[in-house]
């Protein structure tokens, strides 16, 4: 008889154990999925912050600045004057080594 009930409690205490131990698993989860996904997109305002910076304080975007931002994790596209500004077809001569851009305002 004890023996029975013995068994029956072991049980019961495993699949309490088992249901505190998955609650607070997926509890844990979603904490730590909230906050990467809030770390990552602060992340990505402080880049591309610094980014627009950079860019608006120059009056020409140099060839070594292009290189360095296609190798980053960001893909960027540029625009002149409404034509996709297209840096891998860019000679590597001289004329093509410093392209000067119009500061717009309505960006």
């Amino acid at each position: 008889m004890f023996e029975k009930l013995h068994k029956k409690l072991t049980l019961l205490c495993s699949v309490i154990t088992t249901g505190i131990l998955l609650v607070m698993s997926a509890a844990f989860l979603l904490v730590s999925e909230n906050s990467q996904r809030q770390n990552s997109f602060l992340s990505f305002c402080a880049d591309m912050g610094s980014l627009l910076t950079g860019m608006e304080e120059q009056d020409a975007l140099s060839h070594s600045l292009l290189k360095k931002l296609e190798g980053s994790k960001y893909r960027i596209y540029l625009w002149d004057n409404g034509q996709p500004f297209l840096f891998s077809s860019l000679s590597s001569s001289l004329y093509c080594q410093v392209i000067f851009l119009k500061k717009s305002r309505n960006l």
